[in-house]
């Protein structure tokens, strides 16, 4: 038995209080549907009957929950997978032959390298997921949403362990400072190509 869009469309306003992210919603949706129609051919009950009867067995924070985590999940997954890409390790390194450079000749302090990395990085590369966040319907989506908070929890958690590995490290700050920021800067692309692939597919997956 084949439910009906105004049958379906009250499945999802009944969930929708609880389900905040869209794709969550709309998988939740077609779960319950397929449940609701079983359960109305094998009890011979009404739609609302059955309907009731899904809902009851359900815990709408823990679903969405659970989902949360495995998006998250896998998120951070590809974030430290991202270094087997060899452009990222490249960069990597780069941006630790270069820090050293301006380190040796005098053009920059190893004490302020990291204070000005990450003011400069943070500006230049945060500004487009703002925009999007704020602009678009993925912020809707548990996915995009998932990749944005994992580059940024791991990016953070990166920099707040700047000071205790200074500080137990034995290498000269002219070597760790570069080597951190090398570190980061590979970081930070990784994850900012984690969220641009996901806002591209979900971008194609709506059109």
């Amino acid at each position: 038995m084949k439910l009906s869009k105004p049958q379906i469309e009250k499945i999802n306003q009944s969930i929708k209080p609880g389900i905040y992210y869209q794709d969550i919603r709309s998988e939740l949706v077609d779960h319950l549907a397929s449940a609701v129609e079983q359960e109305m051919e094998e009890g011979e009950i009404s739609f609302e009957l059955a309907l009731d009867q899904q809902l009851a067995k359900l815990n709408l924070d823990r679903f969405q929950r659970q989902v949360l985590i495995s998006h998250h999940s896998s998120a951070f997954k590809k974030l430290f997978a991202g270094w087997v890409n060899l452009e990222n390790f490249g960069l990597a390194l780069l941006a630790f032959c270069v820090t050293y450079f301006l380190i040796h000749i005098g053009s920059i302090e190893a004490s302020h390298t990291y204070s000005t990395f990450l003011i400069v990085m943070i500006t230049v590369n945060t500004a487009p997921f703002f925009y999007w966040i704020f602009t678009k319907p993925m912020r809707n989506s548990s996915e995009f949403m998932s990749a944005i908070n994992s580059m940024f929890l791991l990016y953070i958690c990166m920099s707040f362990s700047f000071d205790l590995l200074l500080e137990f490290s034995s290498l000269p700050k002219q070597i760790f400072m570069p080597a951190f920021i090398g570190i980061l800067a590979g970081q930070l692309l990784i994850g900012i190509r984690l969220v641009s692939s996901t806002y591209e597919k979900l971008k194609l997956a709506k059109q």
